[in-house]
């Protein structure tokens, strides 16, 4: 008789290769589940990576150093470093330096909002990096008194003083009115021999209205300016005053304007101006009112033209006139 291994017309082997199917169809499910959880936990954590860095570059938190890495059994300083980007050395210096600052304010009295005090310790740090002396406060008090002794002492000098003013205010009045009165003595000495000149000069020569500003010791008038005259209204002016005259010069405000543009050609309205001035300090001169001389060359080949403009100068100065083609 035939022995029979089929079940239900399915052999035993198709039976078995069917169940090791289904085991590795269940398996691979739950193979491809865990695969699924570990990219989920890996992505997880490499958003909390990227959470970690940001919260490192934003709040200065510690963030290792791939190259050198931070363990919990490394040195404060290696972390420090770190966190505030700077060498382990200055990591260290600031280390020691914060503990000697904490020991000193800790052991101090003062009780003092910790902003202010830090402000104040970088101030005093500033001053004596920058090598300037930090100055005790009993050392400042001390000076401060001896300050306010000197100047109560000063006060009392001044107090001293005033009484000798008073009580030799005669004697004080007497040399300050000696001292103007001898200013007044030394300006009529040089009056008396302005006018001794001038008068030698007036004895010389007669007929001109008012006396010469200025009188050489050889009677002779000492002249202000040298002047060119152009065609086309223009007019070139040069100094003539002898050096014994520079100071009397100067001290006219007109006469350093146009001392501006010597040796140049300038516009005779300009230089009008300036004349005008020169001829009211010559009115106001003490004793008697005067005229400045000056050496006039007229290049003007029109005739009546030279003529107009020679009298534009001569309302101002007198004048010695020389011929233009004289030097």
């Amino acid at each position: 008789m035939k022995k029979n291994n089929e079940v239900f017309h399915i052999s035993l082997t198709e039976l078995a290769f069917t169940l090791v199917l289904i085991l590795v169809m269940l398996l691979g499910t739950r193979l491809v589940s865990e695969h699924n959880k570990a990219n989920e936990q890996d992505k997880i954590i490499q958003q909390q990576k990227e959470v970690i860095e940001t919260l490192s570059e934003k709040t200065g938190l510690c963030r290792p150093d791939p190259d050198d890495p931070i363990t919990p059994l490394m040195p404060c300083n290696k972390c420090l470093s770190v966190v505030a980007h700077i060498s382990k050395s200055q990591a260290a210096l600031a280390i020691d330096l914060g503990k000697a600052l904490t020991d000193v304010i800790e052991s101090s009295s003062l009780e003092e909002n910790y902003l202010n005090l830090k402000e104040r310790l970088i101030e005093a740090a500033k001053m004596v990096a920058d090598g300037k002396q930090l100055a005790d406060k009993k050392d400042l008090i001390e000076t401060s008194e001896k300050l306010e002794a000197s100047q109560k002492e000063v006060a009392s000098l001044s107090k001293i003083l005033s009484k000798f003013k008073e009580e030799n205010k005669t004697k004080f009045d007497a040399l300050m009115e000696l001292n103007e009165l001898r200013n007044k003595v030394a300006q009529c000495e040089k009056d008396i021999q302005t006018m001794d000149t001038q008068n030698k000069y007036l004895a010389r020569i007669a007929g001109l209205g008012y006396p010469p500003c200025w009188v050489g010791a050889n009677g002779k008038p000492q002249y202000l300016f040298n002047i060119d005259l152009l065609p086309d209204d223009r007019i070139i002016v040069n100094r003539a005053w002898p050096e014994e005259r520079n100071q009397d010069a100067l001290s006219m405000e007109p006469v350093v304007q146009v001392q501006k543009y010597f040796g140049q050609s300038v516009p005779m309205s300009e230089f009008l101006s300036s004349a005008n001035k020169i001829l009211k300090i010559s009115n106001e001169t003490k004793p008697s009112a005067c005229r400045h001389f000056v050496i006039l060359k007229n290049h003007i080949p029109d005739r009546h033209t030279g003529d107009k403009q020679r009298l534009k100068i001569e309302n101002s100065f007198y004048k010695l006139e020389i011929l233009a083609g004289d030097k």
